[in-house]
C-alpha cells in the first residue's frame, strides 16, 4: 500500500479560516432551528398549522427519537403505545389496541404443520392477509404454499406460483411462513438488532429500527419475510381495525406474522 508523503498528510488536514467559518455559520443556523422547532412543540405555536396538524407533528418528533424497544423503560413501552394508537387516530381513524406485555414466563411456543392434512387450497394465506391486513396491491402474504414433489422438502425446489385444481396426484403442499426458530438466522444478520427472539420462543421485530437491507429476508431459508415497499392497500370494508399491525405508512420496514400470543402485533 503507498502511503501519501507528508506534504500531502499536511494539506489533506489542513482546513481553511472560510471553512471554519463555513462551518461555524452552518452549525449556528442549524442549532437556532432547533431551538425553534423546539419551542413551537413546547409552545404549539406552529404558522398557520392547525391543532390536529401541530399534535400529528409533534407525537412524529417523539417518536422519531425513541429508543430501541428493548431498551425502554415500562413507562417509555406505555408512552410509545399512546403515540402510536393516537398517530394511527389522526393519519387513518382507526382505533388501534397495542400490548406491550412482557414474554411469558415457563412457556415456550412452538410451531407444527402437518404435510400430510395439505391439499393445496390456500385458505390459509387468505385467511392470514385479511387478519393481519396485508397490502392488496402488491399481494403480500406472509404464508406461502408450495407444490412439491416426493422426497423434496427445499420450498425452493418446489412451486409456490402454481394456479390449477388442486390436489395432484404424486405431489404434496408444503407452507411456509415465520417459524420462530430456536436458533433464528434473520436475528443474527440483521445489523442494527431490530429483530430479536424473546425468551418464550416469538421472533419479533421492532419496526422503526429496521434500515431495509433486507439482510434478514435474504437469511430466512423458509421465506418467512417479506418487505413492504409503501403505503398498503387495504379495501376499508375489509380491513380488521383493532388488529391492525404496527408500521409507519408510506416507509419502509419488514412485515411480521401476528403475535402467536393471540395479541395485536404491535411493537411485540
Amino acid at each position: 500500500m503507498i502511503k501519501p508523503k507528508k506534504d500531502d498528510e499536511a494539506a489533506e488536514l489542513e482546513i481553511s479560516p472560510s471553512a471554519h467559518n463555513s462551518r461555524r455559520n452552518f452549525l449556528k443556523g442549524l442549532s437556532i432551528a432547533a431551538a425553534a422547532c423546539s419551542a413551537s412543540l413546547v409552545t404549539g405555536c406552529l404558522p398557520d398549522v392547525k391543532a390536529e396538524s401541530g399534535e400529528k407533528f409533534a407525537l412524529q418528533w417523539k417518536e422519531y427519537f425513541k429508543k430501541h424497544y428493548r431498551l425502554m423503560t415500562q413507562q417509555e413501552k406505555e408512552e410509545t403505545v399512546a403515540r402510536l394508537e393516537r398517530l394511527a387516530k389522526l393519519q387513518s381513524g382507526l382505533d388501534l389496541q397495542i400490548s406491550t406485555r412482557a414474554p411469558r414466563e415457563n412457556v415456550l411456543y412452538g410451531y407444527a404443520f402437518n404435510i400430510t392434512r395439505c391439499e393445496g387450497f390456500m385458505e390459509c394465506v387468505a385467511a392470514c392477509v385479511k387478519e393481519n391486513n396485508l397490502d392488496r396491491k402488491t399481494k403480500t402474504q406472509y404464508i406461502r404454499v408450495f407444490e412439491m414433489k416426493p422426497g423434496q422438502l427445499d420450498p425452493s425446489t418446489g412451486d409456490g406460483k402454481y394456479f390449477h385444481e388442486v390436489p395432484v396426484d404424486n405431489k404434496f403442499y408444503m407452507a411456509t411462513q415465520c417459524f420462530h426458530c430456536e436458533n433464528a438466522p434473520c436475528t443474527k444478520a440483521c445489523p442494527t438488532k431490530a429483530t430479536w427472539r424473546e425468551p418464550d420462543g416469538i421472533v419479533v421485530v421492532d419496526y422503526d429500527w429496521c434500515i431495509g437491507c433486507r439482510y434478514c429476508q435474504a437469511a430466512c431459508p423458509y421465506f418467512g419475510r417479506r418487505f413492504n415497499w409503501g403505503k398498503p392497500s387495504i379495501p376499508k370494508a375489509l380491513s380488521r381495525q383493532p388488529d391492525t399491525a404496527h408500521g409507519k405508512d408510506g416507509e419502509m420496514h419488514i412485515l411480521h406474522p401476528a403475535d402467536p400470543r393471540g395479541e395485536a402485533p404491535g411493537l411485540r
